[in-house]
């Protein structure tokens, strides 16, 4: 049997996880632990860790990392503290591997403890570009300590295989999220128990709008936030749902502004620190477009054939379907693409868009994989590719 946990840190990569989390509880040759720290378990960041308790995992441990601040000197305090409570948490237990996701900072802590004590690490969505993010080093440097690799899209495996990684351990197993977005089609809310749930009446368009600090740049990027919202102030009879932003550096700058943004019209303007999986496609099922610069706007929107608004430079690098229209963080430039989403030319466009990081069966495989692969040491040579 073996014991594998999955770490996970934040209400998004909790989503895309929770596919794999429920297959591993599933099997009966998998002794499977869910490690819930970072934003989860902060109050000013919504207490997410609610939702995953609802799921009824048999095995969860909590690593609290007292996420408070938003300062760069405050991340590296979260990193320290990451790297301290896992080492206690892996060296209480034994693991044969562990299962991470993405370019957080809980989970680089993580991923650092499990590396010092020779666990071998399988890590999701690896071999991406947000160039406007510190989330981008953090991503590569993960993937340089794991053994297992599972790319959302064909260019992502290559790319992993040029950090160095041997092809036979890098997969292409396509996005969870737009995976799980397929898996829960008919499990959607209606129009009706959207409003009832959540609390909002839908206007004539109705948008989402979710925008988080480039941790690169974060003042720059606040005058794109408000660039954002002098924009949409000047939209009638229009629906705003806005969700907050990470739990990065300059948080607390942002979700000031965002409030401030709410309060100026909160009949028209709906603020949730978290909403949520199901309620979030619902939503996405029903709205017209979305505008900001989270991931999600390209990994799992395009599901829905509406518009994406991608704004700045925080996604800069990533595969892109045809629904997602780039941006600078310019009130002029926004309402020009707000206009142009809405012509005939761009609307045929978004009925025929394809998603490029769905693949069926992706949480599966990946299971499948870790489950049968087995990792007898941690040594690897580096794959050099001949130019």
């Amino acid at each position: 049997m073996k014991n594998i946990a999955v770490i996970t840190g934040t209400r998004a990569d909790y989503g895309l996880l929770r596919g794999v989390c429920k297959l591993l509880e599933e099997d009966n040759q998998i002794n499977f632990i869910l490690a819930v720290t970072g934003s989860h378990l902060s109050e000013r960041h919504g207490n997410t860790f609610e939702e995953i308790k609802s799921d009824n995992f048999k095995n969860i441990y909590l690593v609290d990392l007292n996420i408070e601040g938003d300062s760069c000197s405050n991340i590296n305090s979260y990193v320290a503290r990451s790297i301290e409570k896992f080492d206690k948490f892996f060296l209480d237990r034994h693991f044969d591997i562990i299962i991470v996701l993405g370019d957080r900072y809980e989970i680089l802590g993580a991923s650092i403890a499990a590396s010092f004590l020779n666990i071998p690490i399988a890590h999701i969505h690896g071999g991406e570009l947000t160039e406007g993010a510190q989330d981008d080093f953090i991503r590569h440097t993960i993937t340089k300590m794991s053994s297992l690799h599972f790319a959302s899209t064909e260019a992502y495996r290559k790319r992993i295989i040029q950090l160095g990684e041997h092809p036979d351990t890098v997969f292409f197993t396509g996005g969870l999220g737009a995976e799980n977005i397929v898996n829960m089609k008919g499990k959607l809310l209606s129009r009706m128990q959207i409003q009832q749930h959540l609390g909002i009446e839908f206007r004539k368009t109705n948008i989402m709008f979710t925008y988080h600090p480039e941790t690169l740049d974060p003042e720059n990027c606040l005058s794109g936030l408000k660039e954002i919202c002098f924009a949409l102030s000047d939209l009638e009879n229009t629906g705003i749902i806005i969700t907050s932003p990470n739990a990065d550096v300059g948080f607390e700058s942002f979700f000031k502004t965002i409030k401030n943004f709410v309060n100026e019209a909160p009949q028209s303007r709906w603020f949730f620190t978290s909403m949520g999986q199901l309620n979030y496609f619902s939503v996405l099922d029903n709205i017209d477009w979305v505008i900001g610069n989270s991931s999600s706007g390209l990994l799992e929107v395009p599901s829905f054939k509406i518009a994406t608004i991608d704004v700045g430079n925080r996604q800069k690098g990533r595969v892109r379907a045809d629904s997602v229209m780039n941006v600078r963080p310019l009130k002029s430039e926004i309402l020009n693409a707000i206009n142009k989403i809405q012509t005939r030319a761009f609307k045929d466009k978004l009925s025929k868009t394809i998603n490029p990081y769905y693949k069926a069966n992706t949480a599966k495989k990946i299971v499948e994989c870790i489950k049968y692969k087995n990792i007898e040491n941690r040594q690897k040579p580096f794959f050099d590719i001949v130019f």
